[in-house]
């Protein structure tokens, strides 16, 4: 068997990586390609469309709870992959809001059997080590996934063909993501076995009353710390060429220092101070204030600008990763794929809110402003958070 050679559930490691394969290849040319038809009206449509699927992740997470994992793969994968394969229809409208909303529900179902067959881990060390693992792997398709694709569109003597290519090649690497669990049945469990569902505000309140502190930490960091963080995040390509840097060089400093996080991701899950998560996740947070601030006064100095900026997104995977692991901790079993759904769905919420008051920030304060407000906002939810923390048993 082709499973005896995989290290054990290393498979949604290989799940992730094709996934996030097929995401960058797309990203990389999609909104070029609907540019290069005059259609960059569509592109803002399709984009839209598919973050409010998003908001869908809160019911798609607690369907899920009561399903095993290679069902729903199977079906999130193909879907996502049909998602990709339609942004070559860059019109007419009806076309792009159809093929918006198959990706979005597609890549929300895939998300969230991934978290799921995570959580279903059930040694901490080694659940650890395959989210860093995720998260490298995340990294670097990030990078060469950027890269190639620009490069395959950028080198060729028939644009649209190469277009076509790249989006095509995306989406069979989107489809075949399930592949790996054709062979594998270490990870397909149910999560929970309770009675069927009943989709209602009362069945959420229900989940808030039994789990405050669960919820207000997911608050903290998934809606609140997504909104800082978006403040900014969409428009860090403008910002360091505002600082003096070439469109292209921005594009080189943006990717190296992502795949540094990434790669200090992949690092400190193979330490043992991923042993005491509050440690972590303090230590970590500190460094994002510190990294925002950095950015902040940095306007004039080169040096102070790209050491924070590389240190913003180390601290970026990390906070992260340490962010996700206490979720994996705190969440209790029989909710847990519901509540990562709701997590899901607040990020998204929050990254939409983010974006839109961080357009109005940019256009009525200075950069260093906006640092600034993030800066002091991730300070005020890690001791928050820490609070929280004290109630749960984490070592």
């Amino acid at each position: 068997m082709i499973t005896r050679f995989i290290p054990k559930h290393f498979s949604v490691v290989i799940v992730y990586f094709l996934f996030n394969l097929g995401m960058n290849l797309s990203a990389s040319i999609h909104a070029l390609w609907f540019d290069a038809n005059n259609k960059t009206e569509n592109f803002a449509i399709y984009f839209s469309v598919m973050a409010a699927t998003g908001l869908l992740a809160a019911f798609i997470g607690t369907i899920l709870n009561r399903s095993n994992i290679k069902t729903p793969l199977m079906i999130g994968s193909l879907l996502y992959g049909l998602g990709l394969a339609t942004r070559c229809f860059a019109s007419p409208v009806y076309i792009i809001i159809i093929s918006a909303i198959i990706a979005g529900i597609g890549a929300n179902i895939v998300l969230l059997v991934g978290k799921n067959i995570l959580y279903n881990i059930p040694n901490e060390e080694l659940r650890a080590r395959r989210y860093a693992d995720i998260g490298l792997t995340g990294g670097i398709t990030t990078y060469f996934g950027t890269l190639a694709g620009t490069y395959w569109v950028h080198d060729c003597s028939a644009p649209a063909i190469n277009y076509i290519s790249v989006l095509l090649a995306a989406s069979f690497f989107g489809t075949i993501s399930f592949v790996p669990y054709l062979f594998n049945s270490e990870d397909d469990t149910v999560l929970s076995e309770k009675d069927p569902i009943t989709f209602n505000l009362k069945f959420f309140s229900d989940i808030y009353n039994e789990h405050k502190n669960v919820f207000h930490f997911v608050i903290c960091y998934g809606f609140i710390s997504s909104i800082l963080l978006n403040l900014f995040m969409r428009y860090l390509p403008i910002i360091i060429h505002d600082y003096g840097y070439t469109i292209h060089l921005s594009g080189i400093i943006l990717a190296n220092s992502r795949l540094t996080g990434s790669l200090m991701q992949g690092f400190l899950s193979r330490t043992k101070f991923t042993s005491s998560l509050k440690s972590g996740f303090t230590l970590t947070n500190t460094m994002l204030i510190t990294s925002l601030l950095g950015i902040a006064n940095s306007h004039h100095n080169d040096y102070l600008f790209i050491c924070s900026l590389v240190l913003f997104f180390i601290s970026l995977s990390t906070s992260g990763y340490y962010d996700k692991m206490i979720e994996m901790k705190i969440f209790p079993n029989n909710e847990a794929s519901t509540l990562f759904g709701i997590s899901q769905t607040l990020s998204l919420l929050g990254q939409m809110i983010g974006i839109s008051l961080g357009g109005f920030l940019f256009q009525h304060t200075s950069t260093g402003t906006i640092f600034y407000i993030s800066a002091i906002g991730v300070l005020l939810i890690l001791l928050y958070s820490l609070k929280l923390l004290k109630s749960f048993n984490l070592s």
